[in-house]
C-alpha cells in the first residue's frame, strides 16, 4: 500500500472538524477532554432512551412521558440516562485501571 492511499485510507474515518473540540484546563490542572465526554453523553443519552422506551410499558402510567412538555416521564427518561452515564464511566475507569496508565 502506497503512502498516498494509506493517507487516504487514514482520513476517511476522520471526525470532521466541527465535532472536534479543544481540551482545556481548569485551575488546579484539572483537564477536560472535551470530545471524549461528548460521545460518551450522546452513548449516554442514546442507551438511556433506549432502556426508556423499552421499560415505559412496564412503568406506570404516571411515569410515561407524554408530549405535553415537562412531566415525572420526562424526570424517569432523565434519571435513565444518568444512571447510564454513571455505568459507563464506571466502566471506562474500570477498564483504565486494568489496562494501566499510558
Amino acid at each position: 500500500m502506497s503512502y498516498s492511499q494509506r493517507h487516504v485510507a487514514h482520513n476517511v474515518f476522520r471526525v470532521p472538524a466541527v465535532l472536534r473540540a479543544a481540551n482545556f484546563s481548569l485551575p488546579g490542572g484539572v483537564q477536560i477532554i472535551v470530545g471524549r465526554n461528548f460521545w460518551r453523553s450522546l452513548a449516554a443519552v442514546i442507551i438511556g432512551n433506549v432502556l426508556y422506551l423499552a421499560c415505559s410499558s412496564f412503568l406506570p402510567s404516571a411515569a410515561r412521558h407524554n408530549s405535553a412538555g415537562f412531566d415525572l416521564g420526562l424526570v424517569v427518561d432523565f434519571w435513565f440516562c444518568l444512571v447510564v452515564m454513571g455505568l459507563l464511566e464506571l466502566w471506562y475507569r474500570y477498564k483504565k485501571t486494568i489496562r494501566g496508565p499510558r
